[in-house]
Formats: C-alpha cells, sequence, structure tokens
C-alpha cells in the first residue's frame, strides 16, 4: 500500500513536522507488538522538508509481521504524509518501489 494524504494543520496548533512525524508513527505503535522505528530523518523531496521514519512491527490483528515507511512535511498550513507499509516478505521489493515513487513526490 502507498498512500499519499493532505489535511489541514488544526488552527492553533504550533506543533513542528517532526512533533506530528512522531505522533503519526505512535499510532501505527498502538496497533502493533514488537514495535521498533527508524531515528527520524530528515530531507528535501520535490521542495518539501520532509521527516522519514522506517519502522517494522506485528500487526495485532493477523499477527503477521510488518515493514512500512512514513514521511510527513508541512506545507502552507497543511501536512503532507506518505506512507507505505506491507507484510514480510513482500515487503522488501514493495517499500523499495515505494521509496521510489515517494521520492518523485512534486508538489
Amino acid at each position: 500500500m502507498l498512500m499519499l494524504a493532505i489535511a489541514p494543520i488544526p488552527s492553533g496548533t504550533t506543533s513542528t513536522v517532526l512533533q506530528i512525524a512522531e505522533q503519526f508513527i505512535g499510532g501505527v505503535q498502538r496497533r502493533r507488538t514488537n514495535f521498533h522505528q527508524s531515528r527520524p530523518q530528515t530531507g528535501t523531496i520535490g521542495g518539501l522538508k520532509f521527516v522519514r521514519i522506517a519502522w517494522t512491527g506485528t500487526a495485532s490483528e493477523v499477527s503477521r509481521k510488518m515493514e512500512g515507511i512514513q514521511y510527513v512535511a508541512i506545507d502552507n498550513g497543511h501536512v503532507v504524509e506518505i506512507w507505505s507499509q506491507d507484510v514480510v516478505p513482500e515487503s522488501r521489493q514493495a517499500l523499495k518501489l515505494s521509496e521510489a515513487a515517494i521520492l518523485s513526490f512534486r508538489k
């Protein structure tokens, strides 16, 4: 699965892109056991500064090991989130393709 979501930042929110990325990854963690995540990395894609976090964990509802990546940016009062996940062992190839697609993002 590869997903792009763009949503307005609620008024009055003063969160940084890193704080928002960590909130989003927390939602993934709550639905996984044996959860591990990479340290957040930053980089620019299509002119936007993104925070990237990779993760692994077991999906509680189906007891399957999964891997995923999440990219989060802030642009003109909106959160841009691009993420992908798949079950192991298919995840290795799927995430490689997803990462290539994410890196081609243009505003």
